[in-house]
């Protein structure tokens, strides 16, 4: 039992820090996009987790549940593809038509576990655009 609960302490602590963020800034009066299209707001998002040997995916946060503390267990939500569609949500719940400027990062880093578990991440941005038309 003891060796049980010293394995999973590790597990433990890591948990509460795989989880995914995402906020919305107001525009500034007359902004717009590259396009031209009036911005509603500015969006910022950001999701990391814990992986095994780069590939394996722990434990990640939840990616479409931003903010709500979230997170998944051997599933992989840290994709571009994944913070896209956070920030689409995001744009949703505003009221905007859609997203543009997309600004994608992703980092990674195994060096502190000498590269058995790597901590993953992708950082998005993008300008929530046009208002739905009711």
């Amino acid at each position: 039992m003891k060796k049980k609960l010293f394995l999973l302490l590790p597990l433990l602590l890591l948990t509460g820090c795989a989880t995914s963020v995402c906020r919305h800034y107001a525009a500034a009066p007359g902004q717009v996009d590259s396009s031209g299209e009036a911005v509603v707001a500015e969006l910022k998002g950001q999701n990391y987790g814990y992986f095994l040997f780069y590939g394996i995916p722990l434990w990640c946060g939840h990616g479409y549940r931003a903010n709500e503390g979230e997170w998944d267990l051997w599933r992989n939500m840290v994709r571009p593809r994944d913070m896209r569609g956070m920030l689409s949500l995001r744009a949703r719940h505003l009221g905007a038509s859609g997203i543009s400027d997309v600004k994608i990062t992703e980092r990674s880093s195994g060096f502190w576990s000498l590269w058995i578990i790597w901590r993953r991440s992708v950082e998005g941005q993008a300008f929530a655009v046009g208002k739905k038309s009711r």
